[in-house]
């Protein structure tokens, strides 16, 4: 079975009211929005840079596509923002990501322990930040 780990990694979302996932890797961008366990949009794209030089701005620009199909199709917002791949960065993303969303901003992992959506024998792999391997585990039961 092959399975993309972002697509993993949604099953860690609260997704009772309208959740974005932004999942950067490398350069790569995934962007999901699920609502009650729908997936609700979906988009693969190429970040114009990374690691230390990819910016607030550089991110949003590349979500709001999909932020903004979400809000046309559906008639309401996104009312959660989980981020992952940012590592120690995270923090410099909340700011501008909540002025644009006005919603809470997370990491997904820590959403997730949070949530009390973690099983206890997940912890190794949360612990290394392998949130698509920790879906995969949490989804297969």
């Amino acid at each position: 079975m092959v399975l993309s780990s972002s697509l993993a990694a949604i099953t860690l979302l609260d997704d009772q009211r309208p959740t974005l996932l932004a999942r950067v890797s490398g350069n790569s961008l995934t962007t999901a929005i699920v609502r009650e366990g729908v997936l609700c949009g979906y988009r693969c794209t190429e970040l114009p840079a990374e690691g230390d030089s990819l910016t607030p701005q550089m991110l949003l620009e590349e979500i709001y596509p999909v932020a903004a199909y979400y809000q046309d199709t559906w008639r309401e917002g996104v009312q959660a923002v989980c981020v992952t791949g940012l590592g120690t960065r995270l923090p410099e993303f909340i700011k501008p990501f909540e002025d644009e969303f006005q919603c809470h901003i997370s990491s997904l992992l820590n959403s997730a322990v949070a949530g009390a959506r973690l099983r206890e024998d997940v912890g190794p792999l949360a612990d290394r930040e392998l949130e698509g391997l920790v879906g995969w585990a949490m989804h297969r039961g």
